[in-house]
């Protein structure tokens, strides 16, 4: 409502350069975020994620439903970031701060507070929400504001949680 209908924008469809870049994305998005909880926060200090240990035990039928609807999920956990995003970096860029500041400040508080989102689904363990999955966004959003779409950083976000689901059935 606020942009009227130049909320398009950030929803083109995506170019096959941005496709190619949101899935070489996939593994980056997967290996950091493996890298901080083991060297940083420490892997004896980690919460499972009961959603993606219940994929282990869901039938062909059931895991194709749970997939589905997690891939609207993930679309809504992008929104619900990259809009704060947008705006903050909208409101610094209109301060004397130099762009390339209010573009660190801003990806780097939303991805805190998608960390924090988080928080509920890691036992409240923050150093993992914050730490690990902010470290999961900062990637995404790196996507984002390499393509300027939304559908380039959910594709990778989609692969993902995709690729845990699948290492838990597979291996659960």
């Amino acid at each position: 409502m606020a942009v009227g209908s130049a909320w398009t924008a950030i929803f083109h469809r995506p170019t096959w350069r941005e496709v190619l870049l949101a899935i070489a994305c996939v593994p980056v998005v997967f290996g950091m975020p493996v890298l901080v909880a083991l060297f940083v926060v420490g892997s004896q200090h980690l919460t499972p994620n009961q959603m993606v240990q219940a994929t282990g035990h869901l039938s062909p039928v059931q895991a194709l439903g749970f997939f589905s609807m997690s891939a609207v999920q993930l679309l809504g956990e992008e929104l619900v970031t990259l809009l704060p995003f947008l705006v903050l970096l909208t409101a610094l860029r209109r301060t004397t701060m130099k762009p390339w500041v209010a573009l660190c400040l801003t990806w780097f508080a939303t991805s805190l507070m998608f960390g924090a989102l988080h928080l509920p689904t890691y036992g409240w363990n923050f150093a993992q929400a914050l730490l690990v999955i902010g470290t999961a966004r900062l990637v995404l959003t790196g996507v984002y504001v390499l393509t300027k779409n939304v559908w380039a950083s959910t594709i990778t976000h989609i692969g993902n949680d995709w690729m845990l689901f699948t290492i838990a059935m597979l291996t659960l």
